[in-house]
């Protein structure tokens, strides 16, 4: 926020006239700003800027600091550091409040443009400003203004005169258009508004805001919650890293809903409302069970796995990388356990992880994607150490066929790009990609990655723990089949293409009334269902080459011929999923 407020102070030095500021962190934003007023705000006229905020149906609210002074409530007019802040509020003005007489719906908006305008004359008058002294600057925060002035001309005009008036005359004036996602500011403006971008609290940031509500409770409420007076700082901060990904009023409404339910900061109360919060996002708070010693084979993926999860640790740092690990792909054609092998990696890392699916991602509305993509990120970065993992992620950034979208799919694969290379390994933010057709990816994108790994087809003896496995959750059991002529006549065949073909021997047995399901049952089953080699023959060549080209490394020990299973040695056992 230091950023923020340091472009605050040159651009009222400089008289520009507008910031854009893309945040939901608006109550902040206000806080800060009163902050700013208070210390350093009186630096170009020696008077305290007023603070007013706008919006559509209320109009002009002034905003001040109040601190208790003995036993009344005072605006605080200046302030050397934070310390000063505490025990503050920000909090409208009593009797501050500017709107037009006539009330109309909409008439908030060009009386907004005129009130600021006259604000100059209109403050000395109110404040009783003496002749030939200074009246006090204004920040005015106009929430959500692009929205009500983007489409009307004449609006836009009204508000660049303002704009050209506090430039050329240099009046200490600065407008700060805030919105929760992107500001489409009108070209006819864009020259004259300086962008800014506010994250959401970051673990430092989430610490404090934690610290603060256990202080006033040890205080103000003392003896009423015990199990939060006995929290150390490290359960403080475990609190803090459950809340990653939040804004402060979402953290500060999940604290509170948790100390009202169980009188505790509980974690696992917490991770629950959370996963809620993220599911209405459009994101999945990934949790699993599987852990790498659930996935059969696998073993060169699973030694490069060992290798890179050191490396989120502070230890690293200190040793000399530069960055943490990036990102993972694993790519094979559908049913090879792509998926269930991502879920476990995530739990193997121990960082919380988000799944997110492609069209959560895409938005029919120009620069719709590129916003949802932008929320997403700043969400990355809000609760880093983080993974998100993308299932079939060329839906969303492989390349789209015969498919006309305004720039969006280049916008919204620079967006990744950029992150990636920018930011992710600064910040621990770590992509899990699963992918059916790699083809579709442009090579830039995966260059990014740490480790790339191809899931091919199960070998025999993979096929046999495969059926082992499902035979087992279904009550069969594989010992009284002849696995090895099953194994034999699934050469070629995936996972789910021998989960499938199970199911549609039982059906036979089931559906004619009898009490087990019969070898012949399994063998005509194998025979009526397609082998994934067959449907994805070309993705399975093109991915090979990218083994063979040396993009890509297999994850397993072994793989299979597409044309002759012979000479196969029942070698390790790979993916059972």
């Amino acid at each position: 926020m230091v950023e923020f407020t340091d472009q605050v102070h040159a651009c009222r030095a400089a008289s520009v006239p507008a910031i854009s500021v893309v945040t939901v962190e608006q109550k902040d934003v206000r806080t800060h700003l009163c902050q700013y007023a208070v210390t350093r705000g009186s630096q170009k006229t020696g008077v305290r800027p007023r603070v007013f905020e706008w919006r559509l149906v209320d109009g002009f609210k002034e905003l001040a600091i109040y601190k208790k002074v003995n036993k009344s409530t005072q605006i605080l007019e200046t302030a050397k550091d934070q310390t000063d802040f505490i025990g503050t509020k920000v909090e409208y003005v009593k009797g501050a409040e500017y709107m037009p007489k006539n009330g109309a719906e909409g008439s908030t908006i060009p009386f907004a443009i005129e009130w600021m305008s006259n604000y100059p004359q209109w403050s000395k008058k109110e404040y009783s400003i003496p002749e030939g002294d200074s009246a006090p600057g204004a920040i005015f925060i106009l929430r959500d203004w692009h929205n009500w002035v983007g489409h009307n001309k004449y609006l836009v005009d009204m508000t660049l005169k303002l704009f050209e008036e506090i430039a050329s005359k240099g009046l200490d004036m600065l407008i700060v258009m805030l919105a929760p996602t992107t500001i489409d500011i009108p070209d006819e403006l864009g020259e004259w508004v300086d962008s800014s971008t506010l994250p959401m609290p970051d673990q430092e940031g989430r610490i404090g805001q934690v610290s603060r509500m256990v202080n006033q409770l040890k205080t103000k409420r003392k003896g009423d919650y015990p199990l939060i007076e006995a929290m150390e700082q490290m359960d403080i901060e475990t609190v803090a890293t459950t809340c990653g990904g939040l804004s402060s009023v979402g953290i500060e409404n999940l604290l509170c809903k948790s100390i009202a339910l169980t009188k505790n900061l509980d974690t696992d109360y917490i991770l629950s409302e959370k996963a809620k919060k993220v599911t209405e996002m459009g994101y999945k708070l990934l949790t699993s069970d599987t852990s790498m010693d659930d996935v059969g084979g696998l073993e060169n993926m699973k030694e490069g796995v060992r290798l890179l999860k050191p490396r989120f640790s502070t230890e690293a740092k200190d040793f000399g990388f530069i960055r943490m690990p990036t990102g993972v792909i694993f790519a094979g054609v559908p049913g090879t356990g792509k998926t269930l092998t991502a879920k476990a990696l995530a739990k193997e890392l121990g960082i919380n992880i988000l799944e997110v699916a492609a069209h959560n991602l895409k938005n029919q509305y120009v620069g719709g994607s590129e916003a949802q993509v932008a929320r997403l990120l700043a969400t990355c970065r809000a609760a880093a150490p983080i993974g998100i993992m993308f299932d079939e992620a060329e839906k969303m950034l492989g390349k789209q066929d015969r498919v006309s979208d305004g720039g969006a799919h280049s916008a919204v694969l620079g967006q990744f790009l950029n992150f990636m290379s920018e930011e992710a390994g600064e910040l621990g933010v770590f992509f899990i990609f699963t992918a059916n057709d790699m083809s579709k990816f442009p090579v830039e994108l995966v260059r990014r990655f740490d480790l790339r790994y191809f899931v091919d087809l199960p070998s025999a003896r993979g096929r046999e723990a495969i059926f082992n496995i499902h035979l087992s959750k279904r009550k069969h059991n594989g010992e009284d089949y002849d696995l090895s002529e099953l194994v034999r006549l699934t050469n070629e065949y995936s996972g789910s293409d021998i989960e499938q073909a199970i199911e549609l021997g039982m059906s036979y047995a089931f559906v004619e009334g009898r009490k087990k399901t019969e070898q012949q049952d399994f063998i005509k089953a194998i025979t009526k269902t397609v082998p994934t080699a067959k449907t994805y023959s070309e993705q399975i060549a093109n991915m090979r080459r990218w083994v063979t080209e040396g993009t890509m490394v297999p994850a397993n020990t072994e793989s299979i011929s597409l044309t002759d299973d012979s000479d196969e040695d029942n070698g390790s056992l790979r993916n059972v999923i």
